[in-house]
């Protein structure tokens, strides 16, 4: 369940060659960013810096299509946004 003090924004969305992630939790544990394609393939998994806030990630070789982007607190999931690449 999403915390009411959690925040995730992707931008640019729809997005080319990358998007930005900001994000914010108060949770002390590392975060997890999961990529999924539309068939529900994980295609991109990456431990994010609990400090930094921000994160860009590279969709240059990802084809046009949606995207769901998971963001996951050890098992807790912290947010789940739809991710458009339009090149």
């Amino acid at each position: 369940k999403e915390g009411a003090d959690d925040i995730v924004i992707l931008s640019p969305n729809p997005a080319k060659y990358y998007t930005d992630l900001l994000y914010k939790t108060n949770d002390d544990i590392a975060l997890t960013l999961k990529v999924l394609d539309n068939y529900g393939q994980v295609i991109l998994v990456k431990q994010l810096n609990q400090n930094q806030n921000t994160d860009r990630i590279n969709t240059s070789l990802f084809p046009n299509g949606c995207y769901q982007i998971e963001l996951f607190s050890g098992e807790r999931k912290v947010s789940c946004q739809k991710l458009i690449i339009l090149k």
